[in-house]
């Protein structure tokens, strides 16, 4: 009896703790398919699907970031913000964003590819904001923004 309910106990605790915003990241080094582990083969063959020429598929080198956020009210719009630092350009912070009608769920997506990966470097920082109407509901940041 005793061991059920700590088994309710967990379930109810690792349920509750669904977090409103998450963020993937892949990076993509080359522009060849690599070898290897199978995950990062699907991801790479996804981020480079309709590229035909070298120029195309250099164009999509990059970073590749996938936001999704769930669990919103619904009842205003959507910002998402992504701040970032790239290897060449100091402390210089480079902002995209993104605006979505009201929605509880949704997902999105930001890249730093072609020349502004190519000429700027990779991106060594950064941190996303989600917003619902004004109000900021959550926050992800890399582990080196400050």
């Amino acid at each position: 009896m005793k061991g059920i309910l700590c088994l309710c106990a967990f379930l109810l605790v690792s349920c509750g703790s669904r977090e409103i915003l998450t963020v993937r990241q892949f990076h993509l080094r080359k522009a060849k398919v690599p070898t290897g582990n199978e995950y990062v083969r699907a991801e790479a063959n996804m981020r480079l699907y309709g590229a035909i020429s070298a120029k195309e598929r250099e164009a999509r080198r990059g970073q590749h970031y996938t936001i999704r956020w769930r669990d919103l009210s619904g009842e205003s719009p959507v910002k998402v913000v992504m701040e970032y630092r790239q290897a060449s350009t100091g402390s210089r912070v480079k902002r995209l964003q993104q605006t979505f009608p009201a929605s509880r769920a949704g997902k999105t997506e930001f890249k730093i590819t072609g020349p502004a990966y190519l000429k700027k470097g990779r991106v060594i920082a950064w941190r996303i904001s989600l917003y619902e109407g004004k109000e900021k509901v959550a926050l992800k940041r890399s582990y080196l923004w400050e």
